[in-house]
């Protein structure tokens, strides 16, 4: 059985360039980020040092990073950007990146729309 070691963001909201449209193109957006982040999975946290886990600060100083870096047309394309991020880590081997859009159908009974993406390393890679 290998144990896992999962790091969470949650609701995470900025403002970016997103969307498709004229009047997303115009001004920065609400979005909201969720992350999970698996890493070293054999990690035992014994010794209570920041050097056996991941620091949260990398996390989402590279899902900022990403979000304000240029204009997105996709939200699909914005969370592969974080994906790959993540997965560059070394001792990340997995990730699932949603974003959300609370205002994309302000006049619409629901929430939001959102994209979720699971990605993993290629065994070896970690």
């Amino acid at each position: 059985m290998m144990d896992e070691n999962i790091i969470r963001v949650t609701d995470f909201r900025l403002e970016a360039s997103v969307g498709i449209y004229d009047h997303e193109r115009s001004k920065p957006q609400y979005i909201v980020i969720n992350t999970a982040t698996w890493f070293s999975p054999d990690t035992k946290f014994t010794d209570d040092s920041i050097n056996q886990t991941l620091n949260y600060e990398k996390i989402v100083g590279l899902i900022k990073d990403a979000a304000l870096a240029k204009h997105y047309n996709l939200i699909e394309t914005l969370a592969e950007t974080i994906a790959d991020a993540m997965l560059a880590i070394k001792s990340v081997y997995r990730c699932e990146v949603s974003i959300q859009k609370p205002d994309a159908f302000k006049h619409e009974p629901l929430a939001h729309i959102s994209i979720t993406l699971l990605r993993h390393k290629a065994i070896g890679k970690i």
